[in-house]
Protein backbone atom coordinates (compact mmCIF):
# COMPACT_ATOMS: atom_id res chain seq x y z
CA UNK A 1 0.00 0.00 0.00
CA UNK A 2 1.38 3.34 -1.21
CA UNK A 3 1.32 6.37 1.19
CA UNK A 4 2.28 10.09 1.33
CA UNK A 5 5.13 11.14 3.18
CA UNK A 6 4.01 12.43 6.54
CA UNK A 7 6.70 14.81 7.31
CA UNK A 8 8.77 17.56 5.19
CA UNK A 9 9.32 17.02 1.85
CA UNK A 10 12.67 16.47 0.37
CA UNK A 11 14.73 18.60 -1.36
CA UNK A 12 13.21 18.50 -5.38
CA UNK A 13 9.72 18.34 -3.88
CA UNK A 14 7.17 20.64 -2.39
CA UNK A 15 4.23 20.07 0.12
CA UNK A 16 1.20 21.59 -0.53
CA UNK A 17 -2.58 20.97 0.35
CA UNK A 18 -5.31 20.08 -1.53
CA UNK A 19 -9.22 19.58 0.42
CA UNK A 20 -7.54 19.69 3.53
CA UNK A 21 -5.25 16.64 2.85
CA UNK A 22 -1.36 17.19 2.80
CA UNK A 23 0.17 16.29 -0.02
CA UNK A 24 3.67 16.19 -1.76
CA UNK A 25 4.41 17.19 -5.88
CA UNK A 26 7.43 18.09 -7.69
CA UNK A 27 8.91 21.02 -7.44
CA UNK A 28 10.74 21.22 -11.17
CA UNK A 29 13.89 24.06 -10.84
CA UNK A 30 14.62 21.65 -7.70
CA UNK A 31 14.27 18.32 -9.41
CA UNK A 32 16.30 19.11 -12.16
CA UNK A 33 19.18 20.20 -10.32
CA UNK A 34 18.73 16.66 -8.34
CA UNK A 35 18.85 14.95 -11.41
CA UNK A 36 21.99 17.01 -12.83
CA UNK A 37 23.83 16.26 -9.66
CA UNK A 38 23.19 12.80 -9.92
CA UNK A 39 24.28 12.34 -13.53
CA UNK A 40 27.66 14.51 -12.48
CA UNK A 41 28.29 11.97 -10.00
CA UNK A 42 27.30 8.69 -11.59
CA UNK A 43 28.54 9.50 -14.78
CA UNK A 44 31.15 12.11 -15.53
CA UNK A 45 33.62 10.86 -13.11
CA UNK A 46 33.24 14.02 -10.11
CA UNK A 47 33.58 14.15 -6.92
CA UNK A 48 31.54 15.52 -4.28
CA UNK A 49 33.74 18.97 -4.55
CA UNK A 50 33.49 18.52 -8.29
CA UNK A 51 29.49 18.06 -8.27
CA UNK A 52 29.45 21.62 -6.17
CA UNK A 53 31.52 23.66 -8.41
CA UNK A 54 30.19 22.46 -11.62
CA UNK A 55 26.52 23.11 -9.95
CA UNK A 56 27.99 26.58 -9.28
CA UNK A 57 29.58 26.64 -12.97
CA UNK A 58 25.91 26.27 -14.47
CA UNK A 59 24.63 28.94 -12.69
CA UNK A 60 22.46 26.56 -10.80
CA UNK A 61 21.31 27.56 -6.96
CA UNK A 62 20.04 25.69 -3.99
CA UNK A 63 17.21 28.45 -2.82
CA UNK A 64 17.26 32.12 -3.36
CA UNK A 65 17.57 32.91 -0.06
CA UNK A 66 21.24 30.23 -0.43
CA UNK A 67 22.56 30.21 -3.57
CA UNK A 68 25.03 27.18 -3.06
CA UNK A 69 24.88 23.99 -2.86
CA UNK A 70 26.67 22.73 0.18
CA UNK A 71 28.99 19.60 0.00
CA UNK A 72 27.06 18.35 3.00
CA UNK A 73 23.67 19.00 1.12
CA UNK A 74 25.56 17.18 -1.79
CA UNK A 75 25.86 13.78 -0.24
CA UNK A 76 22.76 14.15 1.52
CA UNK A 77 20.62 14.37 -1.69
CA UNK A 78 23.09 11.36 -3.20
CA UNK A 79 22.04 9.05 -0.60
CA UNK A 80 17.91 10.12 -0.13
CA UNK A 81 15.57 7.67 -1.52
CA UNK A 82 12.62 9.54 -1.38
CA UNK A 83 13.60 10.51 -5.19
CA UNK A 84 12.98 6.50 -5.84
CA UNK A 85 9.25 7.59 -5.04
CA UNK A 86 9.41 5.93 -1.61
CA UNK A 87 9.11 7.81 1.93
CA UNK A 88 10.58 6.50 5.49
CA UNK A 89 8.86 6.00 8.23
CA UNK A 90 9.62 4.55 11.50
CA UNK A 91 13.09 3.47 10.16
CA UNK A 92 11.73 1.52 7.47
CA UNK A 93 11.51 2.51 3.08
CA UNK A 94 8.05 2.16 1.97
CA UNK A 95 6.13 2.99 -1.56
CA UNK A 96 5.05 6.42 -1.54
CA UNK A 97 2.72 8.68 -4.05
CA UNK A 98 4.80 10.77 -5.03
CA UNK A 99 6.50 10.86 -8.16
CA UNK A 100 9.91 9.48 -8.55
CA UNK A 101 12.56 11.63 -10.31
CA UNK A 102 15.44 9.69 -10.01
CA UNK A 103 15.55 5.88 -11.94
CA UNK A 104 16.50 3.20 -9.61
CA UNK A 105 19.46 2.57 -12.01
CA UNK A 106 20.97 5.85 -12.01
CA UNK A 107 20.39 5.45 -7.88
CA UNK A 108 22.10 2.37 -7.38
CA UNK A 109 25.04 3.18 -9.52
CA UNK A 110 25.70 6.07 -6.98
CA UNK A 111 25.11 4.01 -3.76
CA UNK A 112 27.93 2.00 -5.51
CA UNK A 113 30.27 4.81 -6.40
CA UNK A 114 30.12 6.14 -2.97
CA UNK A 115 30.80 2.88 -1.60
CA UNK A 116 28.03 0.91 -0.25
CA UNK A 117 27.46 -2.54 -0.71
CA UNK A 118 30.75 -2.55 -2.30
CA UNK A 119 33.43 -1.00 0.67
CA UNK A 120 31.39 -2.17 3.62
CA UNK A 121 34.21 -0.97 5.59
CA UNK A 122 32.46 2.93 4.56
CA UNK A 123 29.58 2.18 5.81
CA UNK A 124 30.50 4.28 9.28
CA UNK A 125 33.39 6.42 10.28
CA UNK A 126 34.75 4.44 13.29
CA UNK A 127 32.96 0.71 12.82
CA UNK A 128 34.67 -1.81 10.69
CA UNK A 129 38.17 -2.70 12.52
CA UNK A 130 39.54 1.32 13.01
CA UNK A 131 39.31 1.28 16.86
CA UNK A 132 40.17 -1.41 18.98
CA UNK A 133 38.34 -1.95 22.70
CA UNK A 134 40.67 -1.38 25.42
CA UNK A 135 39.77 -3.45 27.68
CA UNK A 136 39.43 -7.03 25.35
CA UNK A 137 40.97 -5.80 22.18
CA UNK A 138 37.64 -6.71 20.07
CA UNK A 139 36.75 -3.84 17.15
CA UNK A 140 34.56 -1.48 17.76
CA UNK A 141 31.13 -1.80 15.82
CA UNK A 142 28.16 0.93 15.28
CA UNK A 143 25.46 0.36 15.95
CA UNK A 144 22.39 2.49 14.17
CA UNK A 145 19.37 3.27 16.09
CA UNK A 146 16.42 5.10 13.98
CA UNK A 147 14.14 6.78 16.11
CA UNK A 148 10.33 7.16 15.42
CA UNK A 149 10.32 10.22 13.76
CA UNK A 150 12.84 8.63 11.20
CA UNK A 151 16.51 10.25 12.77
CA UNK A 152 19.12 8.22 12.49
CA UNK A 153 21.67 7.98 15.11
CA UNK A 154 25.31 6.19 15.09
CA UNK A 155 26.56 4.45 18.41
CA UNK A 156 29.75 2.61 19.34
CA UNK A 157 30.27 -0.25 21.02
CA UNK A 158 32.53 -3.12 21.26
CA UNK A 159 31.91 -6.62 19.40
CA UNK A 160 32.09 -8.14 23.25
CA UNK A 161 29.50 -5.25 24.61
CA UNK A 162 27.46 -8.55 26.11
CA UNK A 163 30.13 -10.54 27.27
CA UNK A 164 29.95 -11.11 31.30
CA UNK A 165 32.40 -8.82 33.18
CA UNK A 166 32.61 -6.42 29.91
CA UNK A 167 32.37 -2.63 30.48
CA UNK A 168 28.92 -1.15 29.00
CA UNK A 169 30.23 1.37 27.32
CA UNK A 170 28.80 2.93 24.49
CA UNK A 171 29.64 6.35 22.91
CA UNK A 172 27.76 8.75 20.44
CA UNK A 173 29.57 9.39 16.96
CA UNK A 174 29.40 12.93 18.06
CA UNK A 175 31.70 12.23 21.35
CA UNK A 176 34.44 10.84 18.69
CA UNK A 177 34.30 13.68 16.27
CA UNK A 178 35.12 16.01 19.11
CA UNK A 179 38.28 14.34 19.93
CA UNK A 180 39.49 13.77 16.22
CA UNK A 181 38.62 17.64 16.16
CA UNK A 182 40.62 18.44 19.12
CA UNK A 183 43.55 15.72 17.70
CA UNK A 184 43.58 17.67 14.34
CA UNK A 185 43.72 20.86 16.30
CA UNK A 186 47.57 20.27 17.74
CA UNK A 187 48.31 19.80 13.69
CA UNK A 188 47.67 23.40 13.09
CA UNK A 189 50.68 24.73 11.14
CA UNK A 190 51.36 28.62 10.62
CA UNK A 191 55.00 28.31 9.32
CA UNK A 192 55.31 27.55 5.84
CA UNK A 193 58.46 25.84 5.89
CA UNK A 194 56.96 23.72 7.69
CA UNK A 195 53.81 23.09 6.00
CA UNK A 196 55.93 22.48 2.64
CA UNK A 197 57.70 19.97 5.05
CA UNK A 198 54.28 18.27 5.84
CA UNK A 199 52.84 17.57 2.28
CA UNK A 200 55.83 16.05 1.38
CA UNK A 201 55.32 13.31 4.38
CA UNK A 202 51.43 13.11 3.54
CA UNK A 203 52.49 12.77 -0.16
CA UNK A 204 54.39 9.51 0.85
CA UNK A 205 52.16 8.49 3.73
CA UNK A 206 49.34 8.55 0.79
CA UNK A 207 51.60 6.04 -1.94
CA UNK A 208 50.57 3.06 -0.10
CA UNK A 209 46.83 3.52 -0.37
CA UNK A 210 47.75 4.34 -3.93
CA UNK A 211 49.28 0.49 -4.43
CA UNK A 212 46.70 -0.97 -2.43
CA UNK A 213 43.77 0.38 -4.53
CA UNK A 214 45.69 -0.33 -7.72
CA UNK A 215 45.78 -4.15 -6.35
CA UNK A 216 42.25 -4.07 -5.37
CA UNK A 217 41.10 -2.43 -9.65
CA UNK A 218 43.71 -5.54 -10.45
CA UNK A 219 41.67 -8.02 -9.14
CA UNK A 220 38.18 -6.50 -10.02
CA UNK A 221 39.66 -6.46 -13.42
CA UNK A 222 40.90 -10.19 -13.51
CA UNK A 223 37.31 -10.68 -11.92
CA UNK A 224 35.78 -8.77 -15.02
CA UNK A 225 37.57 -10.85 -17.64
CA UNK A 226 36.43 -14.16 -16.11
CA UNK A 227 33.08 -13.27 -16.63
CA UNK A 228 33.33 -11.82 -19.55
CA UNK A 229 34.94 -15.26 -20.99
CA UNK A 230 32.52 -16.71 -19.42
CA UNK A 231 30.08 -15.21 -21.24
CA UNK A 232 31.72 -15.49 -24.86
CA UNK A 233 31.97 -19.12 -24.08
CA UNK A 234 28.38 -19.36 -23.03
CA UNK A 235 27.13 -18.45 -26.35
CA UNK A 236 29.62 -20.61 -28.29
CA UNK A 237 28.05 -23.55 -26.58
CA UNK A 238 24.28 -22.58 -26.97
CA UNK A 239 25.74 -21.95 -30.82
CA UNK A 240 26.60 -25.48 -31.14
CA UNK A 241 23.45 -26.87 -29.80
CA UNK A 242 25.38 -28.12 -26.37
CA UNK A 243 22.82 -26.13 -24.28
CA UNK A 244 18.87 -25.21 -25.04
CA UNK A 245 18.14 -21.27 -25.82
CA UNK A 246 15.81 -21.21 -22.40
CA UNK A 247 19.31 -22.21 -20.16
CA UNK A 248 21.12 -19.71 -22.55
CA UNK A 249 19.15 -16.63 -21.95
CA UNK A 250 18.87 -17.62 -18.24
CA UNK A 251 22.37 -17.52 -17.34
CA UNK A 252 23.41 -14.98 -19.78
CA UNK A 253 21.29 -12.21 -18.17
CA UNK A 254 23.16 -13.50 -14.54
CA UNK A 255 26.77 -13.19 -16.25
CA UNK A 256 25.47 -9.84 -17.66
CA UNK A 257 24.01 -8.47 -14.43
CA UNK A 258 27.62 -10.08 -12.90
CA UNK A 259 29.74 -7.86 -15.60
CA UNK A 260 28.01 -4.46 -15.13
CA UNK A 261 28.27 -4.64 -11.61
CA UNK A 262 31.72 -5.46 -11.66
CA UNK A 263 32.41 -2.46 -14.00
CA UNK A 264 30.64 -0.31 -12.02
CA UNK A 265 32.91 -1.14 -8.79
CA UNK A 266 35.82 -1.01 -11.25
CA UNK A 267 34.85 2.52 -12.23
CA UNK A 268 34.56 3.11 -8.59
CA UNK A 269 38.08 1.87 -7.52
CA UNK A 270 39.94 4.04 -10.43
CA UNK A 271 37.83 6.77 -9.42
CA UNK A 272 39.46 6.26 -5.44
CA UNK A 273 42.96 5.72 -7.01
CA UNK A 274 42.66 9.08 -8.45
CA UNK A 275 41.64 10.79 -5.66
CA UNK A 276 43.93 9.17 -2.73
CA UNK A 277 46.30 11.93 -3.17
CA UNK A 278 43.77 14.84 -3.34
CA UNK A 279 42.27 13.46 -0.42
CA UNK A 280 45.59 13.28 1.27
CA UNK A 281 46.40 16.63 0.34
CA UNK A 282 43.75 18.29 1.24
CA UNK A 283 45.02 17.04 5.24
CA UNK A 284 46.73 20.61 5.45
CA UNK A 285 43.32 22.60 4.52
CA UNK A 286 40.89 20.31 6.57
CA UNK A 287 43.67 20.81 9.73
CA UNK A 288 43.43 24.37 9.27
CA UNK A 289 39.81 24.84 8.98
CA UNK A 290 38.82 21.27 10.11
CA UNK A 291 35.52 22.46 12.72
CA UNK A 292 33.75 24.12 9.53
CA UNK A 293 34.72 21.53 7.23
CA UNK A 294 35.01 17.97 9.18
CA UNK A 295 31.50 17.17 9.50
CA UNK A 296 30.73 18.19 5.71
CA UNK A 297 33.50 15.37 4.56
CA UNK A 298 31.88 12.10 3.70
CA UNK A 299 32.38 8.45 5.41
CA UNK A 300 35.38 7.43 2.64
CA UNK A 301 37.62 11.00 3.30
CA UNK A 302 37.18 10.97 7.17
CA UNK A 303 38.62 7.33 7.08
CA UNK A 304 40.89 8.31 5.01
CA UNK A 305 42.32 11.13 6.96
CA UNK A 306 42.61 8.96 9.93
CA UNK A 307 44.06 6.18 8.41
CA UNK A 308 47.17 8.26 7.62
CA UNK A 309 47.25 10.35 10.52
CA UNK A 310 46.53 7.43 13.30
CA UNK A 311 48.83 4.62 14.58
CA UNK A 312 46.04 3.00 17.05
CA UNK A 313 42.49 4.40 18.10
CA UNK A 314 41.27 2.52 21.23
CA UNK A 315 38.15 3.21 22.80
CA UNK A 316 39.06 2.82 26.82
CA UNK A 317 37.07 4.00 29.84
CA UNK A 318 34.40 5.22 28.05
CA UNK A 319 36.99 7.55 25.99
CA UNK A 320 38.77 7.59 22.74
CA UNK A 321 42.74 7.22 22.63
CA UNK A 322 44.80 8.54 19.25
CA UNK A 323 48.14 7.49 18.85
CA UNK A 324 49.69 9.53 16.01
CA UNK A 325 51.48 8.07 13.12
CA UNK A 326 54.98 9.08 13.20
CA UNK A 327 56.03 11.81 12.43
CA UNK A 328 52.77 13.27 12.84
CA UNK A 329 53.14 12.88 16.94
CA UNK A 330 56.53 14.41 16.65
CA UNK A 331 55.18 17.74 15.10
CA UNK A 332 52.57 17.24 17.22
CA UNK A 333 54.19 17.25 20.66
CA UNK A 334 56.85 20.16 19.39
CA UNK A 335 53.71 22.44 18.19
CA UNK A 336 52.75 21.55 21.88
CA UNK A 337 55.57 22.48 23.55
CA UNK A 338 55.83 25.80 21.38
CA UNK A 339 52.14 26.73 22.33
CA UNK A 340 53.38 25.57 25.92
CA UNK A 341 50.78 23.11 26.48
CA UNK A 342 50.68 19.34 27.32
CA UNK A 343 47.75 18.09 26.32
CA UNK A 344 45.03 18.94 23.21
CA UNK A 345 44.91 22.41 22.66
Amino acid sequence: MSRWDPGHASYGYENYRENGRGLIRVEEREADNVRRIFELYAYHNHTLEMVVDTMAAEGRYYRKHRASFKLSKVHQILNDRAYLGEIGFHGEWHPGKHKPIIDRSVFDRVQTLLGKRTYFRYDSVYGHNLIACGHCEHPILCEIKRKKSGREYRYYRCSQYNAPGHPKDRAKESDFDKVVLAAFETLRIDDPYVRKWLEEVIRSKSQSQVEQTRSDRKLTREELNKAQKERDALLDMMLKGHIEADMYKRKDKELLSLITHLQIILDGRTRAQTEIGDTAMKLLELSQTLKSKWLAADIPEKRALLEILCLNLTYKNANLVITLRKPFDTLAEGLQMKNGTGGWN
